[in-house]
């Protein structure tokens, strides 16, 4: 999640581990990640709310989601950045913010006019301690949910 290692590495040592075949782990491995599920209603609420307001994916992750679920997925097309852990070498929590604070320099926006929606407890109250308001969320319904509070939010507060 933090760069330090390849999705090749990380394959090779399963194969050391499991005995399977590289090859064999290697295709199901970005078949995998190619079959990331990414729910149409996601799609239109974050449309709605790009109309006013930026709208970035964070995620902690490795290598293997930029270079295959975000193109079969077509995130970048979503999403106005996206920002992985492992480009940047650090977790959310990491680095007094930095990871949050990056992205917010490079879009010239404050935290304070920021949002995260996160499923992470830890993770929203990092966000909030560093001025940001975070909605905490389980579940499809409550994610959409926040997403619609944010839009109305900006609307009204432009």
């Amino acid at each position: 999640m933090r760069g330090k290692y390849s999705s090749e590495e990380i394959n090779r040592l399963m194969v050391e581990w499991s005995g399977l075949p590289y090859e064999l782990l290697w295709q199901e491995f970005i078949t995998s990640c190619q079959n990331m599920f990414f729910d149409d209603s996601f799609k239109e609420a974050i449309q709605k709310l790009r109309s006013s307001a930026f709208v970035v994916l964070t995620t902690s992750n490795m290598d293997c989601f930029i270079r295959f679920t975000v193109p079969e997925l077509k995130l970048d097309e979503i999403f106005d950045e996206i920002t992985v852990s492992s480009d940047l070498g650090y977790l959310k929590t990491e680095k007094d913010g930095e990871f949050f604070l990056s992205v917010l320099r490079e879009l010239e926006v404050s935290i304070e006019n920021s949002f995260l929606v996160e499923d992470s407890v830890k993770t929203c109250e990092f966000f909030t301690a560093l001025g940001g308001r975070a909605y905490q969320v389980a579940n499809k319904e409550e994610t959409l949910s926040a997403l619609e509070n944010i839009r109305q939010f900006v609307k009204l507060n432009p």
